[in-house]
């Protein structure tokens, strides 16, 4: 029997109530600035985002025999980038018919489309006869299937990944107070697994490549997990590290598993668990407002640059 239970019954619950995240932390961070502009500032969309939910949710149905992939996503025969734009129009609930772009009328009032615009107007057909789901390409279909075919025969602790993630809860919404400073906070876990009493959280990723990740991890995923572990901890019990299950996008596409290289009881800990708290007391002391201005940054100059 799992200890594990849900605050929230579905995710558009869990985004609608208050209490301090991840993303809002890591927003906030910025690369270690606390910069509160940053956490205010519009992401422009891309269509390639959405790589990472359905990798999970296709990886979720194959374990779990959901149908959250073909709830969500469908194959289009288009060729070419799924536009960026379409995408953002799908998930705000646009009316695509509205985005169809049309020539001048001609002299007996008809109207045909505009040719220059061919390749969108395809997608735009295909979204409709497929409403609310997000197009993806045929070449992101089948690298999907084979980073979720690799993922689930990854080992792992002497298993393979797959097995691990099938016994896991996937999608656990939760929130909790945190007894260090009393603040509110949230978190919303790709898969946690009971191991009889001792906890594994599992954050699912794609990346670029492998270098890429490193360095997130470095910069933030090392506060991904302590936020999830310390949530974990109070309302279950003991939590291992925060376990990432990586695959990347770089040929020829590996899969592998990555944790952040502090213990529990060394003083590696102290350092990140200090500059943790202090992010946290940071956000909650912000108002929200913006400065109306960004930190000073220096960029390197071009390897190729040359005086």
């Amino acid at each position: 029997m799992t200890g594990i239970k849900r605050s929230f019954k579905t995710e558009k619950e869990y985004r609608e109530d208050k209490g301090i995240n991840f993303s809002k932390l890591a927003a906030f961070w910025h690369e270690g600035l606390y910069s509160p502009d940053h956490a205010l500032m519009t992401v422009e969309h891309k269509s390639y985002f959405e790589y990472g939910k359905a990798f999970e949710s296709l990886l979720q149905d194959t374990l779990k025999g959901t149908t959250e992939f073909a709830d969500q996503f469908f194959v289009t025969g288009v060729q070419g980038n799924v536009p960026d734009q379409l995408v953002g129009w799908i998930q705000n609930g646009v009316d695509l018919k509205t985005k169809i772009k049309y020539n001048k009328p001609k002299k007996d009032g008809t109207v045909e489309r505009s040719g220059q615009h061919k390749t969108l107007h395809a997608f735009i057909d295909e979204c409709l006869e497929n409403p609310g789901k997000i197009p993806l390409s045929v070449e992101q279909a089948e690298m999907l299937n084979m980073h979720v075919e690799r993922m689930c025969d990854m080992q792992f602790m002497g298993q393979k990944a797959g097995d691990i993630l099938r016994k896991g809860e996937w999608q656990v919404g939760n929130k909790w107070t945190d007894d260090y400073d009393g603040l509110e906070k949230k978190a919303l876990l790709d898969v946690l697994v009971d191991l009889g009493g001792l906890y594994m959280p599992i954050d699912l990723k794609t990346t670029a490549n492998f270098n890429k990740f490193k360095w997130m991890l470095r910069d933030r995923y090392i506060f991904q997990d302590l936020h999830y572990v310390e949530g974990i901890e109070h309302l279950f019990g003991p939590s291992m590290k925060m376990i990432f299950f990586v695959a990347s996008k770089e040929p020829p596409h590996l899969c592998t598993a990555w944790a952040s290289d502090f213990g529990f009881e060394d003083q590696l800990r102290e350092k990140p668990l200090n500059e943790y708290r202090e992010l946290c007391a940071r956000y909650a002391m912000w108002d929200g407002a913006p400065r109306g201005w960004l930190p000073f940054q220096e960029m390197g100059l071009h390897p190729n640059f040359k005086l």
